[in-house]
């Protein structure tokens, strides 16, 4: 059941990633397994793994929020990856705020548009709160 969770949602928000942006395009997301392979686009890691820019971003910033808008405004993704309570809740998956005022969360929306959302097969059993995705892209 975890196997075909991860494909219905993973691998189908890479092969949309793929199949509807430019080859060119920067995809910022967390998850970089499954979407970033099959998206075959360059992938802008929010964990630091394989961006070593996020990690210097990390060691500046105070708070995960922080190091969210810096990530936007330093590196400029075309596209975001993100798991939809985290907008909708403004609750960033690693802790705190995504948002830490009305000012960072209405520069976002005037910056990214979301273009597509994604959920697993059986999001009961794969973990509610982690069972949707939504794409947004840079306007």
């Amino acid at each position: 059941t975890f196997q075909a969770n991860e494909e219905s949602l993973r691998r189908r928000t890479g092969e949309w990633l793929k199949a509807n942006t430019p080859p060119s395009s920067t995809v910022a997301m967390e998850a970089i397994g499954y979407q970033g392979y099959y998206s075959e686009r360059r992938v802008i890691d929010f964990a630091g793994l394989v961006s070593p820019a996020v990690v210097e971003i990390h060691r500046q910033s105070k708070s995960n929020a922080e190091t969210f808008q810096q990530i936007l405004k330093q590196l400029k993704p075309d596209y975001l990856v993100l798991r939809s309570f985290e907008v909708e809740r403004n609750q960033h998956f690693e802790g705190g705020a995504m948002f830490e005022s009305d000012q960072q969360r209405e520069l976002f929306f005037s910056t990214y548009d979301p273009v597509a959302q994604f959920s697993a097969m059986d999001p009961v059993t794969y973990g509610d709160s982690i069972a949707h995705l939504k794409v947004y892209k840079r306007k």
